[in-house]
C-alpha cells in the first residue's frame, strides 16, 4: 500500500508473463472491489479513495514515478 496526498494505492508488481494469468486477474478483480469499498467507507468518513494497481516489473524502473504509473496501470474491471 502507498498512501498519497490525494490516493491510497494498493499495488502490485508481477512478472510481465503473469498478467494474463487466470489466477492474477481473479486477484486482481477481488482487489479492486476490495478498493471500492475501502473508498466508500473513506468517503463517508472524510478519507481518501483508494486505486488498485497492478504494475509489471519491468515498469519498474529509478526514472519511474508513482503518478506515472498509477495513470498508466490502474486496474479496472
Amino acid at each position: 500500500m502507498v498512501e498519497t496526498a490525494e490516493h491510497i494505492f494498493l499495488a502490485e508488481i508481477k512478472a510481465d508473463n503473469q498478467l494474463t494469468a487466470a489466477e492474477v486477474l481473479e486477484k486482481a478483480k477481488a482487489a479492486v472491489q476490495y478498493c471500492k469499498r475501502a473508498t466508500d467507507h473513506n468517503l463517508q468518513n472524510c478519507g481518501k479513495e483508494w486505486k488498485y494497481l497492478l504494475i509489471p516489473h519491468s515498469e519498474v524502473l529509478p526514472n519511474m514515478s508513482l503518478g506515472y504509473l498509477a495513470g498508466k496501470r490502474t486496474f479496472v474491471v
